[in-house]
């Protein structure tokens, strides 16, 4: 089955009845491209799991606890993990016929002021790719970094500016 925009308007609406206004326990590197996300919200323990392989990028909701098959540990990894690991989900999004995910997370570092962040999975085949935006737009990091080199007119590296694909 394609993964295209209706599809993943159609996961967007389930995750969102599930996770909106929960927490998020714990942020894991579950395979080279695969990151999983262990939630709790309304009662229930569950795990949103962003699989980004170029052949079948896809994201969804399970009730099992992933495990991990790696135990590398990435410039990515550790920023779910002080980020996002302990945040609230605010709201979950789509922009309109696109395949993304946008995850508004309100997160407390150090038990500090409060910080919005985007946790944004861009689910497009081959240039499928995770990426985590503070408050302010900038791209604090990607789960496959993009240099200039290979994606002149969209890179996506930490400290830049985070620009939707194009439609």
């Amino acid at each position: 089955m394609p993964y295209d925009a209706l599809t993943m308007h159609a996961v967007i609406a389930e995750i969102r009845d599930r996770a909106e206004g929960g927490r998020v326990d714990r942020a894991l590197l579950l395979g080279r491209r695969v990151v999983g996300l262990e939630v709790f919200a309304k009662g229930r323990r569950f795990s949103l799991v962003f699989d980004l392989a170029p052949e079948a990028s896809r994201v969804f909701l399970t009730n099992d606890r992933p495990r991990r098959t790696s135990d590398a540990v990435t410039p990515f990894a550790l920023l779910l993990r002080k980020y996002v690991a302990g945040s609230r989900i605010v709201s979950i999004q789509q922009p309109r016929l696109e395949r993304l995910l946008r995850l508004r997370l309100s997160a407390r570092v150090d038990r500090g002021i409060p910080r919005d962040l985007e946790l944004i999975a861009e689910v497009m085949g081959r240039r499928a790719n995770l990426v985590l935006v503070d408050e302010d737009g900038s791209i604090m990091d990607a789960l496959v970094r993009v240099p200039p080199a290979i994606n002149p007119s969209r890179p996506l590296l930490p400290h830049l500016r985070y620009t939707l694909p194009p439609s």
